[in-house]
């Protein structure tokens, strides 16, 4: 398999020399005359699984370091500095160089060597899913990829906790790539989006002939993700009496199809993550305390966009080199920055890809000025329905369906705005608790924003 490596150097003599040495051995360079922060983000949101190696000369300052790892790239990043350049070779290596290499070292045998060593295939592989919310510049967030990767290493049972769109899903990659699991399988799966007559099939699988219809055996998640990590998203979603069932394979490392009477043995890791308060939901009789004690081993809280101020930047510029919209617009404006950085981000990551999109499509120059940079109005507490009198004629072009499904979910937002819990709001609306999460499920899945507050 090809290496893919973004050599930056303004001598541009000095790597074309090496390339055809290199590229007999698998290792295609692309050179860049300077470094430029869009330009590298592009190439690796190309070639996830590349590295960068970037030349710097002994005059450069301190702040040119800092605008190299300024995205918080997770691929390997090496540096060339002059031997006498020590002062530089310390801060690349506090700002997170993956290695130092004098600059005046140009033998195509120690390249090959240096290069295949810090190869980014394994890592790369598990986060490509994850890849456009890949950022770690704050140092909260630095923080909690060490941790991350020290849980990966460690093999324990983990709980993600933290609010809806803060990146669950990526520190739930970054676990399974740090693990010795790492070739086997990856499985994600939204508890609240299976369908509840579905639930125990999908996740355990069944035998032919369980069922009606069941013209052939089935492997659930669980043996699918055999020899690798299961994620279980929003756990809090799982219903009550498949708990007990949940548990038991937790604790046996075994399950039986549905129709079977055969146990299946498994060696997986259960990596869950959930946006609500599960004691409060043991307190009100919603969610098992032994099932919550067996999912926290040890328990990640990955804090709010709002909390990670130095990610807010990286992010954006990351996203704007890497959208798949197509627009002239490649910077950040200052004005625009300072007003991305004060913004509250209570759509976290979500919401600020949204925003990038829209002030591309806005901007009328190869710039984003503050003035294309609109947020959506449900940032304050009211909500989309409270915006518009109830008796407003509905849109011309607003078709039946998208007035039907605004009628139920203003009618969803009211009903559990005024009840005390949300089952006592499921009864009032006639359904079963489980219907009322899947439907605010799939309203957080197509505006986030809306269901912020529910």
């Amino acid at each position: 398999m090809t290496q893919q490596v973004l050599w930056i150097d303004p001598n541009q003599q000095q790597s074309l020399a090496l390339r055809s040495a290199l590229s007999e051995r698998g290792i295609d360079l692309c050179s860049l005359p300077q470094w430029s922060g869009s330009a590298t983000v592009r190439w690796l949101g190309q070639h996830p699984d590349g590295l960068v190696v970037v030349n710097v000369p002994i005059t450069a300052r301190e702040e040119y370091l800092e605008d190299i790892f300024a995205n918080g790239l997770m691929q390997p990043i090496l540096l060339r500095i002059p031997a006498t350049g020590l002062h530089l070779a310390s801060q690349g290596f506090k700002l997170g160089a993956t290695d130092v290499i004098d600059s005046d070292e140009l033998q195509a045998d120690f390249w090959i060597q240096t290069l295949q060593t810090h190869r980014n295939d394994e890592v790369a592989e598990f986060l490509k899913p994850a890849q456009k919310s890949v950022i770690f510049r704050d140092p909260k967030s630095k923080k909690l990829l060490n941790l991350s990767e020290k849980v990966g290493k460690a093999g324990v049972t983990a709980l993600l906790t933290g609010p809806t769109g803060c990146g669950k899903e990526v520190i739930a990659r970054v676990i399974h790539a740090s693990s010795n699991r790492r070739q086997g399988p990856f499985i994600a799966v939204n508890c609240a989006a299976l369908p509840e007559h579905l639930i125990e099939d999908m996740l355990f699988g069944h035998e032919k002939g369980a069922f009606t219809g069941a013209a052939r055996e089935q492997a659930g998640y669980f043996e699918q993700a055999h020899g690798g990590t299961l994620f279980l998203d929003e756990i809090a979603e799982l219903p009550f009496h498949l708990q007990a069932k949940l548990l038991r394979a937790l604790q046996e490392k075994r399950i039986t199809r549905l129709g079977g009477d055969t146990e299946i043995r498994l060696d997986i890791r259960v990596v869950a993550a959930t946006n609500q308060a599960l004691k409060e939901r043991i307190a009100q009789g919603l969610f098992r305390e032994d099932l919550y004690y067996r999912l926290s081993a040890f328990q990640i809280r990955i804090p709010s966009l709002a909390e990670r101020p130095e990610d807010i930047l990286a992010l954006a510029e990351h996203f704007l080199a890497t959208t798949e919209f197509q627009s002239s617009a490649q910077r950040l404006e200052s004005c625009a920055k300072t007003k991305l950085k004060t913004h509250a981000w209570p759509g976290n990551i979500r919401e600020l890809e949204n925003v990038i999109m829209r002030a591309q499509i806005l901007s009328d120059s190869d710039s984003i000025t503050a003035d294309d940079i609109e947020f959506d109005e449900l940032s304050s507490s009211a909500s989309l329905f409270d915006a518009a009198p109830q008796s407003a004629a509905p849109a011309a072009t607003s078709g039946l369906s998208d007035l039907v499904k605004q009628s139920e979910y203003a009618a969803i937002m009211d009903t559990i705005q005024k009840a005390s819990t949300r089952e006592e709001a499921a009864k009032q609306l006639g359904i079963s608790p489980r219907t009322l999460r899947h439907k605010l499920q799939k309203l957080r899945e197509t505006e986030p924003r809306l269901a912020a507050n529910a």
